[in-house]
Formats: structure tokens, C-alpha cells, sequence
């Protein structure tokens, strides 16, 4: 490519030092290189964190061994936090949304048998730290992401629509009370 974006997730400008990093990964100017930036509480990042539900079950699928080459499309929803005022509410937010409120639909091809296998560890509700809101196990985390389960982070629910048999597999479940208290106390 002649130029690329990026989307930064943060309240300020990266330093020079990470446009020149950029431009020596990409091989291109750092004239040619266009980064954006966007506050987690701001619309424009709370929009892009929760895009990411799609990107959590396959993450999720990836680590258990599964063929992502099976997967032919997918879509992923979650809903979409009011303006929050704090960074740390912000965060806490959107990934209520996602464990707590997204549903993640998967067509793929292949055998059911490894759908209804590995389905269930692709859901949040699979970990332990399940049921809590996230903004509480940030907290107790010392606000350390990788302290956390990794296994949370995946989607609320699974559907995997296997186009080969016609059959269709759901896992997890939408926890409304988490997400509308979590929206309630940021919001």
C-alpha cells in the first residue's frame, strides 16, 4: 500500500518515536502513515472496543485449536454504552457489553461434533471470573488486563451455523442485569 490508517486507543498523541516504529514495520514514510486516536470514553473508541466482539471469539476459538479457515463469515453485535465521563468506567463499560451483552454468529464449514466441543470454552461464561463486572475485576486485578482470566474475554453468546449439515449451535447467555447495572453507574 501507498499509505495506511491506524486507530490508537488512548487520550493522547503517540510520540514520534511510534510513528517511526510504524513506518519501519510498514516499509512505508512516516508522511504515508495516518494514526488516529480515540479515548475509550469518547464515542468514536467506545464504537471501535465494542466492534471488537467478533474479534474476541476468535481469539478464543484460535487458542483452543480450532481450524479458522472453516470459518466462511461472521458478524458480532454488542450494545453500545452511553457517554461516560471516566476512563476507568469507560473501560469497565465496554467489556460489560461484550462478556455480558454481545452475541457473536458464526458461519462455518466442517464436522458438529467439534462445534458442540469446543463451543462452551468460547463463551465468557466459561470463566471463573464470570458473573462479576468487569470495572470490579479490573480493580482486583490492579487494573492489570493480562492478571485477568483470559478466558473472559470472549462473547456473551456463540452461535456457530455449520453450512454444511444446516445445524445450528448456541453457547452462553446475555446477562441484562450486569450490563444495565454497569450502564446505569457510568452512565
Amino acid at each position: 500500500p501507498e499509505t495506511t490508517v491506524g486507530l490508537l486507543e488512548t487520550n493522547r498523541l503517540p510520540p514520534e518515536t511510534v510513528c517511526h516504529e510504524l513506518a519501519s514495520l510498514t516499509g512505508l514514510p512516516t508522511h504515508a502513515i495516518t494514526l488516529l486516536v480515540a479515548a475509550t470514553k469518547s464515542p468514536a473508541g467506545m464504537v471501535q472496543v465494542i466492534a471488537r466482539s467478533l474479534e474476541t471469539a476468535l481469539h478464543q476459538l484460535h487458542e483452543r485449536g480450532f481450524d479458522l479457515e472453516r470459518i466462511v463469515r461472521g458478524t458480532g453485535t454488542a450494545p453500545l454504552p452511553p457517554e461516560i465521563q471516566g476512563s476507568l468506567g469507560a473501560i469497565g463499560c465496554a467489556n460489560d457489553a461484550i462478556l455480558y451483552g454481545s452475541v457473536v454468529r458464526l458461519d462455518v464449514v466442517g464436522d458438529d461434533d467439534s462445534l458442540e466441543a469446543i463451543g462452551p470454552h468460547a463463551v465468557s461464561s466459561y470463566s471463573n471470573l464470570h458473573g462479576e463486572s468487569f470495572s470490579d475485576l479490573f480493580k482486583q486485578a490492579n487494573q492489570d488486563f493480562y492478571a485477568l482470566d483470559p478466558g473472559l474475554f470472549a462473547p456473551a453468546i456463540l452461535e456457530l451455523r455449520n453450512l454444511d449439515s444446516g445445524r445450528h449451535h448456541q453457547f452462553g447467555f446475555i446477562s441484562p442485569e450486569i450490563v444495565e447495572k454497569s450502564f446505569l453507574a457510568t452512565g
